[in-house]
């Protein structure tokens, strides 16, 4: 049965010194409508809905997709936001940017997404 994922290893900076590649990289795969071989839940199924959430100084739920199933196992081969010595990968498609992103304040505001919020689902 598919799953809704929170998927929270996104990061944003508004660094000028990174040039914000991965949040301009989800963009741009949400421009395309897929995304091949990004990380994902080792459990995860055809037909999960995954939330894509960026941090940093941005803090919001910033995209919607949906994982096309065939999981990869892969080596941790330096990835910024994990130690962990193994990663998963998918592809997500319909892969969508949202036009009004859900942030903090919006999560913080709504009784239910508080809720949520407070289980860290992150």
């Amino acid at each position: 049965m598919p799953d809704v994922v929170f998927i929270p290893n996104r990061t944003y900076s508004d660094s000028p010194d990174d040039g914000n590649t991965r949040y301009e990289s989800f963009r741009t795969c949400c421009e395309d409508g897929s995304a091949w071989s990004w990380t994902c839940k080792k459990t995860a199924t055809k037909n999960d809905l995954y939330l894509f959430w960026f941090g940093g100084t941005v803090k919001q739920i910033a995209g919607v997709g949906v994982c096309k199933g065939d999981v990869e196992e892969q080596e941790n081969e330096g990835a910024d936001w994990s130690n962990f010595p193994k990663l998963w990968a998918c592809s997500f498609e319909p892969l969508r940017e949202i036009r009004n992103p859900v942030t903090m304040d919006d999560i913080k505001e709504d009784p239910i997404l508080a809720s949520w919020w407070k289980s860290k689902p992150f």
